[in-house]
Order: structure tokens, then C-alpha cells, then sequence
């Protein structure tokens, strides 16, 4: 069930648990004194936008590998991420040395238009 749509199943609760961490923690920092008084609540609040965060990125994860395997539809950003990956193992990608060489290729294709 979560690989064919893992968004309400991770990415919307670790949203929730990342912005209660966070909100916490920076709640008890704003009042200061935490050495003496809130420390424990402090650890609490970034123990849960750690554990937020790792399941916002396990969300993402587990989205891309079912667009992989064709167990969800696919987004914008997966085929982007696969039309790049194609190109380079063609050799067609470019690689710049510097941005006044990126730039120059970019204005190049902004000409060919």
C-alpha cells in the first residue's frame, strides 16, 4: 500500500512531526534559559524533527522507487532525473568548467530559438 502512494502514508506525518520539532524547539530557544530549565524539551523537539525529516526523505524514496517500477505514475522531476541520466551514459551531456562557459552555452540555446 505504500508504495503506490506513500505520500499520505510518510510525507504529510513526517511534514507534521518535522514543523512539531521544529516549532517546539525553536519555542524553548526563543525563551531562553535552556541550560537550566528546558533542556530535555529541547532534545525532545530536535529528536522529532530528526525523526520527521528522515520520514519526509523516506517518503521521497519510496515514491521514486515505485515511479521506477512502474508501481505509480510517474512526476515531472522522475523523468527529468531519467532523460539526464540517458544522456550522460550516451555521452551527449555537456559538463562546464565554469559558470562564463555555462552561461555562454545557455545564451547559445537561447539563440538557436
Amino acid at each position: 500500500m505504500m508504495l503506490y502512494k506513500p505520500v499520505p502514508f510518510l510525507f504529510v506525518p513526517g511534514v507534521l512531526v518535522f514543523l512539531l520539532g521544529l516549532l517546539l524547539s525553536l519555542t524553548i530557544l526563543i525563551q531562553g534559559d535552556v541550560e537550566t530549565n528546558h533542556l530535555h524539551s529541547l532534545i525532545f523537539g530536535r529528536i522529532f524533527t530528526i525523526i520527521g525529516f528522515q520520514t519526509i526523505a523516506t517518503g521521497i524514496y519510496m515514491n521514486a522507487y515505485a515511479a521506477v517500477h512502474g508501481l505509480c505514475e510517474r512526476e515531472e522531476f522522475i523523468e527529468s532525473v531519467e532523460e539526464a541520466e540517458k544522456r550522460v551514459k550516451e555521452g551527449k551531456a555537456k559538463s562546464f568548467k565554469d559558470a562564463d562557459e555555462l552561461n555562454a552555452f545557455l545564451e547559445s540555446l537561447k539563440s538557436e530559438e
